[in-house]
């Protein structure tokens, strides 16, 4: 039962007295039974030793006696903090618990307080602090917030700043600041999970809001059977949204269903939110989700398809200066160029492509130019250009902490190392991108099954089946950042 201890040890967050009275079950619950109850901890760890004093028999007790020691205000703020998940920084206090008697130039003031009485930890995160509570502390908290009455209005003030936090964040994930935001929005992560949990309840179109906002985090930092269980609950709740918020979620659930491999319901959402944007004259969303249909179109082998819905998006991009939308299009125009065969033509657009997604800070569009140009390398003979262009592409995936393009880098190079000779070495690197995709749920795509099929079997006919099943379990069985350096470094 060592899981179940670390468990019980992880989720009191080392408090020695909450341990001590957790042990103190064991006579009468297993430590599996004692991990299971600690949603309602305060119930639970009672009993300690009846020589000690009150306030140190239960970790109710001591609480209780700390919260007499508080000032009015700071009890009203310790109460308003029970909504956070995961910690807050003072932006985030302050919107959401001042008001009602509480107002905004005391919540440092108080927040203060409640450090020096070892009730919030505090934390500096580069230039920024952030705060945070014991999970015992929330939940007596908690307990304060619903006997004063404010539980709805502290959720519904949490739900609406996190919803529009979240849309500024949005609006950098393709910019210069992508990787600070993807880390902030990592950070606030379970405070976004809680603020839709509450608002599909009682605020659908606040759910609706984040959900939409968060889609491209959750793809690039891998949450995707997570993210499109969110955007299917959202979208059930969806039938009175403002008609471009309900485009705006369907288009993020169509990504997530194709990111996952199902392009049937993909072009379904895909084809719906089309159809509501042209009817809004909204061409930037347009443009967006012919990009999108494009990439289902794509994925089915529809190469004509794919090529006019990404041409017509390239036209729509320019017509409103979308210069990161324009380098999009032409590196998905190269796509289609590199799968009819035209090696020349798809260099000639992803290049293209490269400079408008540096120009725009995207880091991730980067990446996905210079993976598609060592793709190419590789199918016109040129290996070690192409191990090059997909080592630098895997930089910035990397940076940007995207596990889909890591995977999709770990195969071309995979595929690099086996046409030169290296079969032991793409083994590896196939079975590290086989474990990662795995992990994310993002299986390959049809149209890479065949050009699959055909290296495998090469490096086979080299290492043998026993030797093959050997080396791929070993790139299998690498942690994420050693496979990363193993692909970063040709001689290791």
């Amino acid at each position: 039962n060592a899981s179940a201890v670390v468990d019980v040890c992880r989720r009191l967050e080392g408090v020695p007295l909450a341990i001590e009275l957790a042990a103190g079950k064991v006579a009468v619950l297993s430590v599996e039974q004692i991990a299971a109850r600690l949603d309602d901890a305060l119930g639970l760890l009672t009993g300690g030793s009846r020589t000690a004093l009150p306030k140190q028999q239960t970790i109710r007790g001591t609480l209780e006696w700390s919260h007499r020691l508080l000032t009015p205000t700071e009890r009203t703020l310790l109460a308003r903090l029970s909504v956070f998940a995961g910690g807050w920084t003072l932006e985030a206090a302050e919107a959401v618990c001042s008001g009602s008697g509480l107002v905004r130039e005391d919540v440092l003031g108080a927040l203060g307080g409640l450090v020096n009485k070892s009730l919030v930890s505090v934390e500096s995160e580069g230039h920024e602090a952030r705060y945070g509570v014991l999970e015992t502390v929330r939940q007596f908290s908690a307990e304060r917030l619903r006997e004063r009455g404010e539980r709805e209005a502290t959720r519904r003030r949490h739900a609406d700043w996190f919803a529009a936090w979240v849309e500024r964040g949005e609006r950098e994930l393709t910019g210069r600041d992508q990787e600070l935001w993807l880390e902030r929005i990592e950070r606030e992560h379970d405070n976004l999970r809680g603020a839709m949990r509450w608002a599909l309840s009682n605020q659908p179109e606040s759910a609706a809001r984040t959900a939409s906002a968060l889609w491209r985090f959750w793809w690039v930092r891998g949450y995707l059977s997570e993210g499109l269980a969110w955007l299917n609950a959202v979208l059930a709740h969806s039938s009175g949204l403002p008609p471009a918020l309900r485009a705006k979620l369907l288009f993020a659930t169509g990504n997530l269903a194709w990111s996952g491999g199902n392009r049937a319901r993909a072009r379904e959402l895909h084809e719906e939110a089309l159809a509501m944007r042209r009817a809004m004259g909204d061409t930037a969303g347009v443009a967006l989700s012919l990009n999108s249909l494009g990439n289902v179109a794509l994925d089915e082998g529809d190469d004509e398809a794919a090529r006019a819905l990404f041409q017509e998006s390239l036209e729509r991009w320019r017509e409103v200066g979308g210069r990161r939308g324009e380098a999009l299009a032409l590196n998905n125009l190269g796509e289609v160029a590199h799968d009819r065969g035209d090696l020349e033509l798809a260099a000639e657009l992803h290049e293209r492509s490269l400079p408008l997604f540096v120009e725009a800070g995207d880091s991730w569009g980067a990446a996905l130019a210079l993976e598609n140009l060592g793709k190419t390398a590789h199918d016109r003979g040129d290996y070690e250009r192409a191990e090059e262009l997909t080592r630098e592409g895997l930089g910035f995936f990397r940076q940007v902490g995207d596990k889909r393009g890591i995977a999709y880098c770990l195969e071309i190079l995979a595929e690099a190392a086996g046409s030169a000779g290296s079969a032991k070495r793409a083994a590896r690197l196939f079975g590290a991108a086989e474990a990662l995709r795995e992990t994310i749920h993002t299986p390959v795509p049809p149209a890479e099954h065949e050009g699959r099929r055909r290296v495998v079997s090469s490096i086979r006919g080299v290492l043998g089946d026993m030797e093959l099943a050997r080396e791929w379990a070993a790139g299998r069985a690498m942690p994420l950042d050693e496979a990363i350096a193993y692909a970063l470094h040709p001689t290791s």
